[in-house]
C-alpha cells in the first residue's frame, strides 16, 4: 500500500517509540483501513490507539524523543506533529484496549504494525 511519506515517516518513529516503551497500541482510523483494505485512504492525520493503562507523560516523553512535539490533549487523546508536518492523534481511552487487545500485525512500507 502507497501512503504518503510523511505518514509512513510518522509510524515508523511512532512504532518504534511505543515498541521501546513497552506500550501495546494499534493503528486506527483512515490508516488502519487503508493497511487492512491495501487501499490508500484520504486522512488528514495518523491515529493511534494505546492502551488505557500506559501513563500519558510516559507516552509524551518517548513520542517527543522521537521527534514528535506535543501540541495538546483532550480527555481521551495526546496530539503530536510529526516532525515531517503529519497530524499524530494518540488515543488513550479504554474503550479501545479490546480493539488493541484483537489487533493483527501487519506489514505496509516495510514497517510491522498493529493494526485494528
Amino acid at each position: 500500500m502507497a501512503e504518503s511519506p510523511d505518514k509512513i515517516a510518522a509510524l515508523a518513529d511512532i512504532a518504534r517509540a511505543l515498541d521501546r516503551l513497552g506500550a501495546a497500541y494499534a493503528v486506527v482510523g483512515g490508516v488502519a483501513v487503508g493497511i487492512r483494505s491495501g487501499v490508500p485512504r484520504a486522512t488528514l492525520d495518523t491515529d493511534i490507539a494505546v492502551q488505557s493503562t500506559a501513563h500519558r507523560k510516559a507516552l509524551i516523553d518517548a513520542l517527543a524523543a522521537a521527534g514528535l512535539r506535543f501540541t495538546g490533549e483532550f480527555a481521551h487523546s495526546l496530539n503530536f506533529r510529526h516532525g515531517s508536518g503529519e497530524p499524530v492523534r494518540i488515543v488513550v481511552d479504554r474503550e479501545f484496549d479490546p480493539m488493541i487487545d484483537r489487533a493483527e500485525t501487519m506489514e505496509m512500507a516495510g514497517l510491522r504494525l498493529s493494526a485494528s
